[in-house]
């Protein structure tokens, strides 16, 4: 028995410092994008105040150092984010091989998503990100993240919900209380929130809608809080 406890401390302890490690690494990063965004706005709208061509020009400029960087930046996020929600689906499902599937696709999607910011620092056209040359990287890019994202999200959930399940005679019989926090805590743990922003993210750039700007920048704070959250 005490060594069972002794066990069970010391892969709290990882997952913690793990934790630790994913929180720290995803703030930088999400400082850093900020602190290129408060530039690009600071030159854009600043140093090129009342000159509406030359402002929507450098904003359509996807060559330009601070955008390859923001993207860079962004793809890192986004794998060290999902790294962490697989390392969740390892400890949920305890150590299965399960992993090996998202594992792929989180692989396949930082393949793509630095073919996609090597594709902008050698693309020079008026449409931005919107350019065919460009629409074709960005999509895949995106659908492989929400497609990663959803399986990890499934598979946390479905580990939640069995065991929530097995365990439902010590809550109050099928109390709506005891629904709603069951519910809750598989849209916390598994990252459906970050999950649901994603889509709307993909929505938003297969319309060609400026929206997918706001919705890129407004996924930092919420990969931090989502991705890297409670175990």
């Amino acid at each position: 028995m005490a060594l069972v406890v002794r066990l069970r401390e010391e892969r709290k302890w990882k997952a913690t410092r793990v934790k630790l490690a994913t929180a720290t690494i995803m703030y930088v990063l999400a400082m850093v994008h900020l602190a290129l965004d408060v530039h690009r706005a600071t030159l854009a709208f600043a140093d090129l105040a009342g000159q509406s061509a030359k402002l929507e020009h450098y904003y359509t400029q996807v060559d330009d150092p601070t955008h390859v960087a923001k993207s860079a930046i962004y793809t890192v996020q986004t794998m060290v984010g999902e790294s962490f929600a697989i390392y969740r689906v390892w400890l949920v499902w305890s150590w299965s091989l399960l992993v090996v599937l998202p594992a792929i696709l989180l692989i396949s999607t930082g393949i793509i998503g630095f073919i996609a910011c090597s594709q902008f620092a050698h693309t020079h056209s008026d449409q931005g990100v919107f350019s065919p040359l460009l629409k074709t990287w960005i999509t895949v890019f995106f659908a492989l993240a929400l497609v990663t994202s959803l399986v990890s999200t499934c598979l946390i959930a479905g580990r939640i919900l069995w065991s929530n399940h097995k365990v439902r005679h010590f809550c109050d019989g099928g109390s709506v209380q005891g629904s709603n926090t069951l519910a809750s805590d598989a849209i916390l743990q598994s990252s459906a929130i970050y999950a649901a922003c994603l889509i709307a993210l993909v929505g938003a750039y297969a319309s060609g809608s400026n929206a997918q700007y706001i919705l890129l920048d407004a996924l930092q704070p919420i990969i931090v809080r989502g991705l890297s959250g409670d175990v």
